[in-house]
């Protein structure tokens, strides 16, 4: 469901109006493919910008939409500082799962154009590897591939994700064969130094979602209020 200009309207209204002065303000954009509604972000951005509203932004894309006018409008109008971009396997396996049907050449080769144009630009990426037993042997060699572009940049990240059939056809053997794949997979990111180790905070706060962490609310496209990005209130 695309946001409408009029829902874009009331959203940045109700950021302004609720927003803490005090405290800069995180966005994070996400859908389905926030960039098929790029006016969108626009205008929310331009009159957060004119309330003088300090905000930054992260999105979650495809990464297929951008090019150098985008990524310098995404940097100076969004303020935008991360971006997650999810790569499924290597070019033949990537554009299979894609199959954009509107794409004359490799979205592939796309994608990866465009890290580096944002890359170069300053913004963080970390790339997500959702595994399941299908592409876990391929995810191996788009390791390789993706520090062969981009080595050890220090704002680009590689990270993998299980995903699981559906709950009824789990089995113990299968989260077991899943789980050794995604270990075999964590030792090719280590080896390629995108393994980080991270301190033990004094602090230990475990959170899932957003709901989790008492700051955050979620804006459905239709200007709903939630505060979970995976179920909506009548769940």
């Amino acid at each position: 469901i695309p946001m409408s200009m009029e829902t874009a309207d009331k959203v940045a209204d109700f950021i302004i109006r609720t927003s803490n002065k005090k405290r800069k303000l995180k966005i994070r954009w996400f859908g389905g493919e926030p960039l098929f509604n790029i006016k969108v972000i626009d205008h929310i951005s331009k009159k957060l910008n004119e309330a003088d509203i300090e905000y930054d932004c992260g999105i979650i894309s495809n990464g297929y939409f951008f090019n150098e006018n985008v990524v310098e409008k995404a940097v100076n109008l969004w303020k935008l500082k991360h971006i997650q971009i999810t790569l499924d396997g290597t070019e033949e396996v990537y554009n299979k799962i894609k199959n954009y049907n509107h794409c004359s050449s490799s979205a592939y080769k796309k994608v990866l154009q465009n890290i580096k144009l944002l890359l170069d630009a300053k913004v963080a990426v970390s790339i997500r590897m959702n595994c399941d037993l299908h592409n876990a042997e391929n995810l191996k060699l788009l390791i390789k591939e993706l520090h062969d572009n981009f080595k050890n940049h220090k704002l680009f990240n590689v990270y993998v994700y299980p995903l699981f059939d559906e709950e009824e056809q789990r089995t113990k053997e299968h989260n077991e064969e899943l789980f050794q794949k995604l270990e075999e997979i964590e030792g090719v990111l280590n080896q390629y130094g995108y393994l980080m180790g991270r301190p033990i905070s004094d602090n230990i706060r475990a959170s899932h979602c957003m709901i989790d962490n008492g700051k955050s609310i979620i804006i459905c496209p239709e200007g709903d209020i939630g505060l979970c990005e995976h179920f909506s209130e009548d769940h």
